[in-house]
């Protein structure tokens, strides 16, 4: 997408990536309120949220311990590497120096060590294990709508953010591989979806693809509706994407190909609906590009 957007406006354009393994929308406000302030020159947030909302609402007791409230401290501790300064947390002070921290990560890595993610990616084969195994496969979901209601307070909560920060916000729809009728080919890609510690368990229950396909429908249709009534952009990305191995390598994770897709769709969106974007077809700003902002000088 920075290769794109870079030749479109023929400047400098810098794309970065925040995203972390597992983080919902409680993180993703903690990133938005602490990240902000420390790059000022970032023009743009791109948000896409949702799946882990929805995987890790159904792994808690089938939902129903959705609720239960998490500390800023232990968010903190998921949503970044390093606890950003300033932050509000209840932290003892020494907790918030860059040696304890480091130690913090050392000992992460020393303990987790096998647990987690490995460069050759043979945990998917465990997974897809777990997943293969099942216990039960579970058809209906559940109660949804107190989950339903926190991802829709979360979304308005990081529009406030954006708002009060001057920052322009593009969320996302989640695409997934989930549909009716997967073949079994696709199915054996599968990982997600099951209830408690999945990952490392086996003989878990496990919700139907039709299930999780039906579950991840009512996230995308709320991000939609907050994003109207508040007059926030939003691209459907969900329904922009074939639901097959060119986008996907599991459940909703993206290979080369899709990554190459979804960076498309982002840079001509961006290039078709940024005013300034237009601007630059004419030329550039003399102290430089600035895809977002307008030029106070433009070379014609």
């Amino acid at each position: 997408m920075q290769k794109r957007l870079t030749q479109a406006v023929r400047g400098r354009v810098w794309v970065g990536n925040t995203g972390r393994s597992g983080n919902t929308t409680r993180h993703h406000i903690l990133q938005m309120k602490y990240l902000l302030p420390q790059f000022p020159d970032i023009e743009v947030v791109i948000i896409l949220p949702g799946i882990n909302d929805l995987i890790t609402m159904l792994s808690r007791n089938r939902g129903r311990n959705l609720n239960k409230d998490e500390p800023e401290e232990k968010l903190l501790m998921s949503a970044f590497s390093v606890i950003p300064l300033g932050s509000k947390s209840d932290l003892s002070f020494y907790k918030k120096t860059a040696l304890w921290q480091a130690g913090k990560k050392m000992r992460y890595l020393i303990f987790s060590a096998g647990q987690g993610q490995d460069i050759y990616a043979r945990q998917y084969v465990t997974w897809r294990e777990h997943r293969k195994n099942a216990s039960v496969i579970i058809d209906v979901l559940p109660d949804m709508s107190q989950a339903l209601e926190e991802y829709s307070r979360n979304i308005n909560a990081m529009i406030d953010i954006g708002k009060q920060k001057g920052m322009r916000l593009i969320f996302l729809t989640q695409p997934v591989l989930w549909k009716s009728g997967l073949s079994k080919d696709l199915q054996g890609l599968l990982w997600l979806g099951g209830v408690g510690n999945f990952q490392k368990e086996e003989g878990r229950e496990y919700y139907s693809v039709d299930a999780l396909a039906q579950g991840m429908g009512m996230y995308n249709a709320v991000l939609l509706k907050v994003c109207k009534d508040k007059g926030v952009e939003c691209i459907d990305l969900a329904s922009m994407l074939p639901k097959d191995i060119t986008v996907f390598y599991d459940d909703c994770h993206f290979n080369e190909s899709g990554s190459q897709k979804v960076s498309d769709i982002l840079a001509q969106y961006l290039i078709q609906h940024t005013k300034r974007a237009k601007r630059a077809k004419r030329g550039t700003c003399q102290k430089g590009t600035h895809l977002f902002e307008e030029c106070p000088q433009m070379t014609r």
